[in-house]
């Protein structure tokens, strides 16, 4: 098993990948996810929308970080009405140019890359809602 930061250069072949996914249900409003925790969060049973601050994503230049949040929804749909990185709030560039706002009785999929570049975050976001 290999742990930390590592880089491997030259190709790689990997026969099977799975990621870790942290599981969170019952909240609502302002959150906080551990980004060492993993970069897939499968949500339920929301009661609100707030800001969604993920922690300890690394700030390394010229790298790109991929944050999933997999929301089963209710009658209600809700997300985040805003989103921080490290608690600094970000400008998320949506897909479209339209701010999700979910589907309600579905599984909606939000997908965001973090671009890094010097101190800037330039971060682009997509929802896919499945039935």
């Amino acid at each position: 098993a290999t742990t930390g930061s590592n880089t491997f250069d030259g190709i790689q072949v990997f026969k099977g990948i799975q990621e870790v996914m942290f599981v969170e249900s019952n909240f609502g409003g302002n959150h906080s996810f551990d980004f060492n925790s993993g970069s897939i969060f499968y949500l339920s049973q929301l009661s609100s929308n707030g800001i969604w601050n993920i922690l300890n994503v690394p700030t390394d230049s010229g790298l790109a970080t991929t944050i999933t949040f997999v929301i089963e929804q209710g009658s209600t749909p809700y997300s985040a009405s805003a989103y921080q990185i490290n608690s600094s709030n970000i400008n998320v560039k949506w897909a479209d140019g339209v701010i999700p706002s979910g589907s309600s009785n579905n599984s909606d999929i939000i997908g965001l890359t973090a671009f890094r570049n010097g101190s800037t975050w330039n971060v682009l976001g997509s929802l896919t809602t499945f039935v």
